[in-house]
Formats: C-alpha cells, structure tokens, sequence
C-alpha cells in the first residue's frame, strides 16, 4: 500500500478533537457566533469542551453539538494568562486526549471557514498556528539590523523581545492543530525547561505557552505559506496581501486592530458592486432588465448590492427605484448658454471626458462614478454589467462575476470592439454566467473557457399579468414581433417575406412592438403592399401583457438568441408561438411551440397558417407554454446568482 494512501486513511474523523476552552459565566454575542461557526462547519468532529471544575460557565451552546464532551481541570488554570499557560504545557492535559491522532485548540475569539483538518492532519506536522508577522518595516535590511542590535540589548538585560523571539515563527496557540503524541512527549521530557519558561511567563507577557511550542527545535513546522493557509492572527492585512486568499480560519478576529479587516467577512453578507454600464448605454433592453431584475431579488437571498448612477434615462432602472437617479445635464440649455451652435455639444463632451464632476455628461460621469466605488474596496464581488474591461485597471485582486448573454457578435462575425473585450473578461473572470446551455456552449467553443468555469443561470418573465386600458390602437386580429429589427440575424425582412401572402389574402395585420419604423423599412413594407397592414408599437412594461396576451400568434424569427426572453413573455400571456428552430429556442420553449426551418420563409408561413387555422393547436401550445413557464422565474435567477457569489467567496476563503 502506497505510505500517503495509508496516512490519509488513518487520519479521519475520529483521531481528531476540537478542544474549546469555556470559563465565562456569559458568553458575549461575538462568543456564540465563534461557536455557531464551529458546529457549522466542524460539527460532525469530536468535540471537548474544557471547563473549569467549581465554577459557573455557559454551556448554554455545548448541546448543539452532535458529539460533545466537557472535561474539568482545577480552577486555577482559568483565573489567568499565566494559570492557562500551565494548562497547555502540563501532561495532564495532553493525557487526557491521547487516544486522538491530533486537537484542533479552538479558543472563542477564533473563527473556521472551512473544514481542511484532514489536509493538515496528513501533513504531518507537529504544530501549525497562524504565523507572527513580521511588519513590513522589519523586512528590510535596516528593519533586521534593528530587530538583531535590539535583541542583543534585551538580552543583555535579561529581558524577552518580541520581534527576535518570535518573528514570523509558527504560531499562535488560540486556533492551532497539534500533534497530540507529539505533545505529550515534550511535556513529560522537558519539565524542567517548562518550569523555568512557566516561571519567565509570570513576569514578561512574551512567554506565552504558544511562544514556547512555536520554538522548538525537534518539531516539524509548516512553511510559512503553509501556516498563512490555515490561519491568520495579527496583521491580518499583512497576511491576505501575501495570500491573496482567506485561511481555514483565524484567531483574534474580535481585537479592535483586527476587527475592521474581518468585519465584511464574518459579519456581512457578501456585497455585490454592479457597475453603470448597462443603465447608461440602454433606455430598455433586455441586459439591463435582467440586472435590474436580478438585483432588486438579491437581497432576500443574503447577498448586498451596490449600485452608484449619477443619470439614467434606463426605464426598467427607474421602475424598480434601486437607486435615485439624476435627469441628464441639459447641455443644449446650461452650457455655454448664449451661443447655440451645435458643435458645443462636441466641446461638452470632450470637456465631460477629461472632467467628468465638472462636465457631467452621463457616460463618463457614471464611469466615474463607478471607478471611485471600486477603489473604496467596500464589497466583495464586482459585477460588471457589460463587457468594458476599464475597471480591470482598480479592481485589482477582487474576483468578478461576468454575465454572457450570447455569442451573436462572434458567430455572426460582426464587429470587432466587443468580442475583443468579451473574449479579454471572459478569460479573467473568476466566474461567468451564462443564459442558457446554448450559450454555455459557445463559449466555451469560441473563447476556450473551462466548462467548470461557468454556470447556466435561466432568464424569467417581467411582465406585469393585468389587462391594461392604456394601449395604442391595435387591429382585431394581428401576428405580433417584439423586439430589434435591424440587424441580419433578427430575420426581420424573411418575416416579412413569410406574411405578405396571409396578410392579402385574410383580414389580419402585423403589430410589430420596439423602434420605430425606418424609411428602408416602410419602402419595403410599400413594395409588398402591406404598408396599411403593418403598425408600430412603443409598448410600457404595463401594456405588453395585454398586447401578448389578444395576438393571435407571435413569431420569433432569430436565427440566433442567446435566451429569447419573449418566449417566456408569450408563454405569461398565452399566446402561441412559431420559433426558428435554431439557437437557443428549442432549449427554452421545448413541445410548447411550433418551430420552422431556419431561414425558410415558406415554412414559417406554413407554421403560422397552422396556428391561425387551428383553434385547438393554439390552445394545446398555450397550456404546454404555462407549464414550461414553471421551470423560469427572476426569483430562481436572483437565488442561483446569489449561490454563485457565495460559492466564490468560500472558494477563496
């Protein structure tokens, strides 16, 4: 048998002890946190609690524990710093534990994150505690020239120095793994060393027990890299600016000094910073809706957001009130005021993008905005709303989430800005979101990213379910479009192609809900003749339902999406639906549509005819649609999204 095999099988549940010293009558709120943490994440461990014999102490939290002990050792060890230094150098109480491999000491002002005991355990080693750090001053030539001439005179004098006694020695005793034989042997063969430190330790606060087991010569230390992933103790910043990742757990995370570092982490739930991106770049659009929709839910979920906009003219943000927004500088009106040239508006902006507080234009002054925000550091997640790499620059080790919501720009080979900054953010990322499986697959084909890198997080459905009397003029019977029309992939003109001969030959027309029509539209409309067959809607969020909800179909001609939230608006409002069979699509809408061949306009003619022409069919697809309905919501989004930020956090931790 291979000797690792044999060691990581003989260290397992039951040869470890979490022993938790209690000797409060009370335990204080930031007590009963350490040891709600502890069950949390150690609870399925062995676990002693070591107590005082004749006095009062809180055990109010002991009986959470599933497999808990308590064992009593004379009074006198829990009156003092120096009574519990006697405690941790005697036999007695290493004796009391030696039918464990190794205990885990676990004093109330520690914290766990996550359980790497087995980890540790196979190691090896016979003592790990968070390191001492030496400050940052004592790391240079100079620094150690003082640290040895001071030394040097303390010794003289009979007197301990903290920096040369420990330096970034291993370590702190009150959240440490020791090897119990190990211990053991120690306390009983060097009793006289043990008496003379005992006695040191009742004049100079540097002896501690910790001090003592951290400078032992015949002992298997960790590397210094190695104690900082188990644990951090003083200079917590310090710690996380060489690791850049949060230990297996700590001590002193209560201290004042200490207190402000830990505080987002143990405390607070994760704060997610979400930049102006989308809000400023879309008045609607189905990017900003889904962070709009997305956002307002994380709170229930135990996630924070912050979101600094100066200006948005983005309806779904105003909607939602997640944040107060400013109406845009009227430049027309408030700059440079006597000269109405148009040509100011250049010089407004060029002004705006060099000082954006003194020329608040909204695109760069809510970029502005949001680099300040993340150079604050007062989140833990950042989360981009779109693909401008600028926050790369401040972000710095921070991890990001990127939301994907398709590949259209790649697979379409159009343009070149945006699939450059995607592909750059993509493979950054510490996590990417995508929209659907279809997405996720192209992605990971076109930008080569790991498939456990991302995760499908589905859209829902926003619209408001009520009958609305405030609605532009619509035909009694009409095929409805929604959405964008203008580039290739939208199939708009094919639609058009598919339709003319139903629109001539029934009485029925073509609603069409978005921009307005272009001249190149309405010249095409009138060479086909259907130009008093085609009308134009700019539809609120309250008046879609009801224009869903009286179409006789609705027809999604994309050759590619990266989800198609209007499936899932049709499927709200039951209206039956004719899709592309491509992309996407089938994913989300599965049996509850009737699906065309890609580009074939006689097919989707064919498909449209068939829903007109069957009452039946129609109502088949809308009840499949409200059943397949079940399976998206924004509420499911907002809980899967939070799961993601929190499953980054604990990775890094």
């Amino acid at each position: 048998m291979n000797m690792n095999n044999h060691m990581q099988q003989s260290i397992n549940t039951q040869t470890i002890i979490i022993v938790v010293p209690i000797h409060k009558d009370k335990l204080s709120e930031e007590d009963r946190l350490s040891l709600k943490q502890l069950n949390k994440i150690l609870g399925h461990y062995p676990c002693s609690f070591i107590i005082p014999e004749n006095k009062k102490v809180d055990l109010s939290m002991c009986n959470d524990f599933i497999n808990h002990t308590t064992e009593k050792f004379e009074d006198s060890y829990f009156d003092s710093i120096q009574g519990y230094n006697r405690l941790m150098l005697s036999a007695e109480f290493y004796n009391r534990y030696r039918h464990f491999s190794y205990m885990l000491v676990y004093q109330l002002d520690a914290y766990i994150f996550r359980d790497e005991l087995h980890k540790f355990c196979n190691s090896q080693f016979d003592y790990i505690g968070a390191p001492w750090l030496l400050k940052a001053k004592y790391n240079t030539m100079l620094g150690k020239l003082f640290i040895k001439t001071k030394a040097y005179i303390h010794k003289l004098h009979n007197k301990p120095f903290r920096p040369s006694l420990l330096g970034n020695k291993i370590g702190n005793g009150g959240f440490s793994l020791r090897k119990i034989e190990t211990f053991l042997h120690t306390c009983l063969t060097q009793k006289e060393e043990i008496a003379q430190y005992l006695t040191l330790s009742s004049r100079f606060s540097e002896y501690n027990e910790d001090a003592f087991w951290a400078t032992r010569k015949n002992f298997c230390y960790p590397s210094l890299k190695e104690a900082l992933s188990f644990s951090f103790d003083i200079n917590p910043q310090l710690a996380y600016h060489y690791t850049k990742n949060i230990p297996m757990g700590c001590h002193g995370w209560s201290k004042p000094e200490n207190k402000v570092f830990w505080k987002s982490i143990i405390y607070s739930s994760p704060t997610v910073l979400f930049d102006y991106q989308a809000f400023t770049h879309q008045k609607f659009g189905g990017v900003s809706r889904y962070f709009t929709e997305i956002i307002t839910r994380l709170p229930k979920y135990g996630v924070k957001y912050k979101l600094n906009i100066w200006s948005s003219d983005n309806i779904h943000l105003r909607s939602k009130n997640i944040v107060s927004v400013n109406n845009e500088y009227n430049v027309h009106a408030d700059f440079l005021p006597k000269i109405k040239s148009p040509q100011k508006v250049i010089l407004f902006k060029l002004l705006a993008k060099i000082a954006p507080e003194k020329f608040p234009y909204a695109k760069y002054y809510n970029k502005h905005k949001s680099i300040k925000e993340i150079k604050k550091n007062e989140f833990q997640i950042f989360h981009p709303t779109y693909y401008d790499p600028y926050f790369l620059k401040y972000n710095k080790n921070r991890p990001f989430v990127l939301t994907i919501h398709d590949m259209i720009d790649e697979i379409m080979k159009e343009g070149k800005r945006i699939p450059k900054r995607k592909a750059l953010l993509a493979q950054k990322a510490t996590h990417i979101i995508a929209v659907s499986q279809q997405t996720k697959n192209d992605i990971i084909q076109m930008l080569h990213v790991p498939e456990n890198k991302i995760s499908v997080v589905y859209h829902g459905a926003s619209l408001l379910e009520q009958e609305s009397h405030d609605i532009p003029y619509l035909p009694l019977q009409y095929i409805l479009y929604v959405g964008g029309r203008e580039r290739k992939y939208k199939n708009f003109f094919l639609f058009i192609e598919a339709v003319t001969p139903i629109l001539k030959n029934r009485n029925i027309d073509i609603v069409c809900v978005g921009a307005q029509f272009t001249k190149k539209e309405q010249d095409i409309f009138r060479q086909h003749g259907i130009n008093n067959n085609i009308h134009n809607i700019s539809a609120k969020d309250n008046q879609l339902f009801h224009i869903y909800k009286h179409a006789s179909c609705f027809v999604f001609p994309s050759s590619y999406e990266g989800f198609g939230i209007p499936i899932l608006e049709a499927f709200q409002a039951q209206c039956p639906i004719v899709l592309s069979n491509s992309s996407c699509f089938p994913e989300v809408a599965q049996d509850a549509a009737l699906y065309f061949t890609p580009n074939n306009a006689e097919d989707m003619r064919k498909k449209i005819l068939m829903i007109l022409d069957n009452h039946r069919l129609a109502q088949e697809l809308v009840e499949k649609g409200l059943k397949r309905l079940q399976f998206f919501s924004w509420e499911k989004a907002a809980q899967e999204t939070s799961k993601i930020y929190k499953r980054i956090l604990e990775t890094r931790q």
